[in-house]
């Protein structure tokens, strides 16, 4: 099943909950880090690209690369990402995804449209969602 929504219609609290909701569904992290960028993104972009460099990373899973403007990084899910991720600067343009294998799980971009894509049983009763879009697959 697919949900929509915005990032917009949801509070800091919430978008770390469906994170963590959907973290044990994914094991890489795809984001995408502007060139130029604001302060509080450039600190969260220093800090991230330092702890990710802690974990010996093979080279399928760690690419640097720039594109466009932007710096993509693609590294595993660790508890140390996790964490990061709530420090995220909420609401600043920000494209990253989560993915479970070669699937995107969850994917928000850079003007805050979030998808999620998970397994009907997963999903069906969560609260968290029932104020996204749904389409059944």
């Amino acid at each position: 099943m697919k949900l929509y929504a915005n990032i917009s219609e949801l509070s800091q609290e919430t978008f770390n909950d469906i994170l963590e909701f959907c973290f044990p569904h994914c094991n890489k992290l795809s984001i995408y880090f502007p060139n130029d960028c604001k302060d509080t993104l450039n600190d969260f972009k220093i800090k991230f690209l330092s702890a990710t460099e802690l974990y010996a990373i093979d080279d399928e899973l760690a690419v640097l690369e720039p594109k466009e403007g932007f710096t993509m990084v693609i590294t595993s899910l660790s508890e140390t990402v996790q964490e990061l991720l709530f420090e995220l600067p909420y609401g600043e343009a920000l494209s990253f995804g989560i993915i479970e294998n070669e699937d995107l799980i969850f994917f928000v971009s850079e003007e805050g449209e979030i998808a999620i894509d998970l397994p009907r049983e997963v999903i069906e009763g969560e609260a968290l969602f029932e104020g996204f879009t749904k389409i059944n697959d």
